[in-house]
């Protein structure tokens, strides 16, 4: 056999060992279960066109400031797909703690609501009403640069019904080129269920395990995950079936550190008077619902400002409209006749860079002008 041949064959049997390596991903399985169950949960979301209701969260800890921590809390919620906002009213109801040696103790109440509409989060508070009196401050913030946990006092529904889409992302990459993750993928279906168990190639003792259920919507039902030799993490789901889609029924989250120091997080959410793709009034979306009263204080981070909450008379609504069209109002500048300064919009809010006795009132019915 020709020498050049010859070893042009030992290259290619070289090559496809290399790229059949273990240190390469492969999917086991029918890999069109990734694609199903992806386009099936989007498909359930993009069918929620509304959703309110009530919920109620415990949250149990060990190990975290106290040995023992037991916390109640209530919420209401509503969520608009059309209008992409959510908007919920979180309180603590009950926070127990107790150490080792005995000692127990109970924690202040507070409250803290929050918004997320035109890609800003809102949150009034947390306002510890026990002790704490007007003026509350409001803060706005870039909801795309926005961090939170399953246990953050920012209770947005639409966080946990979208668990399942965020471990989603590397599906379309997987279903193509699964050899571009150092990991196995272990993919199967019993009945209405799939099951995605993902083993790392350098450390197989830690893997990571989805379980999701077809017949409601594609949806995450189970999530284990063992990432390191102490840690692990366990989520069930529960959904109902209301107008023909699927919402959360109860939510269990489970995060444990095995270590030396031992800690333990349980939260438990149950929701309860679900609506679901009803109509939603508008104005369920405004700073009056979120709670925000005149002469509340607006920190908007985004425009590095900080200022009054404020409302404008009708009479002085029409003034300014005259000075300066109702259309135009979004670019965030209204001139005063009276006074040559600006008032600038923020959210919903305005600043008022006019002395106090230019305008009277707030700035919540020029905002919702503004914003009809």
């Amino acid at each position: 056999m020709n020498n050049k041949i010859f070893m042009g064959m030992i290259s290619a049997f070289i090559l496809l060992q290399f790229l059949y390596s273990p240190s390469f991903g492969q999917v086991h399985g029918d890999k069109e279960l990734l694609l199903l169950i992806m386009n099936g949960h989007r498909e359930n979301i993009e069918r929620i066109s509304s959703w309110r209701g009530q919920a109620l969260i415990r949250l149990h800890t060990e190990g975290r400031g106290a040995d023992k921590r037991d916390m109640l809390s209530r919420a209401e919620f509503v969520y608009d797909g059309d209008l992409e906002a959510t908007r919920w009213s979180w309180g603590l109801v009950e926070d127990k703690a107790e150490n080792a040696d005995g000692t127990k103790w109970e924690n202040s109440k507070y409250f803290k609501n929050g918004m997320i509409k035109e890609k800003q989060i809102l949150n009034l508070g947390p306002v510890y009403s026990d002790f704490q009196k007007r003026p509350y401050t409001l803060v706005v913030d870039s909801f795309l640069e926005y961090k939170r946990s399953n246990f953050s006092d920012d209770f947005d529904p639409m966080y946990y019904l979208n668990e399942a889409a965020k471990h989603m992302v590397p599906f379309p990459d997987l279903y193509e080129n699964p050899e571009s993750f150092p990991k196995d993928y272990y993919i199967s279906r019993e009945g209405d269920l799939v099951a995605l168990k993902i083993v790392p190639k350098k450390n197989q003792n830690m893997f990571t395990e989805y379980i999701y259920d077809i017949s409601q919507g594609c949806n995450l039902v189970s999530y284990f995950t063992k990432y390191t030799d102490h840690n692990i993490i366990r989520q069930k789901y529960e959904y109902e079936k209301a107008a023909n889609v699927f919402v959360l029924k109860k939510v269990v989250h489970h995060t444990e550190n095995q270590g030396e120091k031992p800690q333990v997080y349980h939260q438990e959410i149950e929701f309860t008077n679900t609506a679901v793709n009803e109509p939603v009034d508008p104005l369920e979306f405004s700073l009056e619902k979120l709670g925000v009263k005149p002469g509340d204080h607006i920190n908007n981070r985004l425009l590095n400002l900080v200022f009054q909450y404020q409302t404008v008379s009708d009479r002085a609504l029409d003034a300014l409209e005259e000075a300066l069209p109702i259309e135009n109002l979004a670019t965030n500048q209204i001139v005063s006749d009276s006074e040559s300064e600006t008032n600038k919009i923020a959210g919903e809010g305005v600043v008022s860079e006019l002395p106090t006795d230019t305008v009277s009132e707030a700035g919540e019915s020029l905002l919702q002008s503004a914003k009809d």
